[in-house]
């Protein structure tokens, strides 16, 4: 009989021959087709390619966003895919930190409210000093009574990141868009993703989570 692994010793994501076809008006449309991916904890994975070629499709597919048409999706060694929406949106909770490219900051709340919200979530007492302590870390204690409307794009986008990293997630998306470099002057900027795999060891770990 086979013992199990660890949970230290899991992938923090594994993707097995995932698919995602979407109807169109023109039919059925493929847009991945048999991904093989595993990502190790602390790991950072970079997704890049011109635009249309699946890479927002296929991180939405791996932070549990989007469910595929067929495979597997494991996180922390959990198949997010047997999911219905609700219990996904529960397991992403604590789990899985998302930055978007737009940031999906709340407008009427401030900057140390944006960073509370999932930690509230979870129901944790100390909501507001874990908040006010990312925040510290991305270089915006000065800022925490900010609404995101008073903030800059790159202080939004730090926000954003902290509010991600805030529940200790196991591992984090980021959708980001790259600047061009030189001798790119005529090519379009394209989405890069990024796939960060987070296993931290923090000084206050969230109860219940790794």
């Amino acid at each position: 009989m086979n013992n199990p692994l660890p949970d230290a010793e899991l992938p923090a994501l594994q993707l097995s021959d995932v698919r995602l076809t979407l109807n169109s008006m023109a039919g059925p449309v493929d847009i991945l087709t048999g991904i093989d991916l595993t990502v190790g904890a602390g790991q950072t994975v970079a997704l890049t390619g011109p635009s249309g070629s699946g890479k927002s499709s296929l991180l939405m597919v791996a932070a549990g966003l989007e469910k595929p048409t067929s495979g597997k999706v494991l996180v922390g060694g959990t198949d997010i895919t047997r999911m219905g929406e609700d219990a996904a949106a529960k397991f992403r909770l604590g789990r899985v930190g998302i930055v978007f490219q737009s940031f999906h900051l709340i407008p009427t709340m401030t900057a140390l409210e944006n960073v509370a919200v999932p930690l509230e979530l979870m129901g944790l007492a100390d909501a507001f000093d874990r908040a006010e302590r990312e925040l510290r870390a991305v270089g915006l204690i000065l800022r925490t009574d900010h609404y995101p409307g008073q903030l800059s794009g790159g202080e939004q986008q730090r926000v954003a990141l902290a509010r991600a990293l805030a529940t200790g997630p196991q591992i984090t998306a980021l959708f980001r868009r790259t600047h061009r470099q030189p001798g790119q002057r005529h090519r379009q900027r394209h989405r890069r993703p990024d796939l960060r795999a987070e296993r931290r060891t923090r000084r206050n770990p969230v109860p219940g989570h790794p």
